[in-house]
């Protein structure tokens, strides 16, 4: 090997490292950010996938032949340069620091961009879900909306509720959310499919109350004040809650389905 061809692979062994080491720095801050912001980015076989590169690109690293090679060819060529009086230079400037940020800083930006698409796609399926399944099980949707409306055969809504849920796999729950005042105050009470006859009573409803949140509860009064008729969605870590209005005649109430869907882009 003369002179020029061990200087060349000094720098190539040299540079392999340098830019293993940064896709693995690089790798490292994207998960800590979508772990930090809970960006929903990869799916689970992206996520493989990246996992595998990340062992492979430790073990390069790490690999003591390899580094100990590198290591001792760079010896040689700068013991080569210093007999031969010329001066080492360094092989990195000012610019390879600038683009090595600018890719973090670009990467971290898509990763939330990437996040806010997923969610938005995510949130159409669901939405489209949902109204599949009301469309699709009209009659059972009328029902529901006739045993609110005058309190007769209302104890067969857990029944109904039961059979819906099961006609999705999608989703984990569905419930039925109706207003009620206490103490002058609007409220809001929970029918659930697990639901059995004693929670009915014979001059109305003796049902549970909804624990409605900072999230919720306001859609829900604009709903049964009738300033909005669109459906909501809000989402916390992989939990997706939907709320989808339906009035018919004297009946408004909201289907609420819960769900742990994620969907596979």
């Amino acid at each position: 090997m003369n002179y020029e061809f061990k200087t060349k692979l000094a720098n190539l062994t040299i540079g392999i490292i340098a830019v293993t080491v940064a896709i693995v720095v690089i790798w490292f801050i994207i998960l800590i950010v979508s772990d930090i912001f809970d960006l929903n980015v990869f799916v689970k076989q992206t996520g493989d996938i990246f996992y595998i590169f990340l062992f492979a690109a430790l073990t390069i690293v790490t690999c003591s032949a390899f580094l100990n090679v590198s290591l001792n060819i760079g010896l040689i060529a700068e013991a080569k340069m210093r007999e031969s009086n010329i001066e080492p230079t360094s092989s990195f400037s000012h610019k390879y620091y600038l683009g090595f940020f600018g890719i973090v800083i670009f990467l971290v930006a898509l990763l939330f961009l990437g996040d806010q698409f997923s969610r938005y796609r995510e949130k159409e399926y669901l939405l489209s879900e949902c109204q599949g399944l009301i469309t699709h099980y009209q009659k059972s949707i009328d029902i529901i909306s006739a045993a609110l409306e005058d309190s007769t055969g209302i104890e067969e809504i857990p029944a109904i509720l039961s059979f819906l849920s099961c006609q999705k796999e999608d989703f984990d729950d569905i419930a039925i959310i109706i207003p009620t005042k206490f103490s002058g105050q609007l409220t809001f009470l929970r029918i659930g499919k697990g639901m059995n006859s004693h929670s009915f009573s014979q001059s109305g409803f003796d049902l549970p109350f909804y624990p409605s949140n900072e999230r919720d509860s306001e859609y829900l009064g604009s709903v049964f004040e009738g300033n909005n008729t669109k459906p909501f969605v809000w989402s916390e870590r992989n939990k997706h809650y939907i709320y989808y209005p339906v009035s018919q005649n004297n009946a408004c109430y909201v289907i609420h389905f819960t769900t742990s869907y994620r969907y596979d882009l």
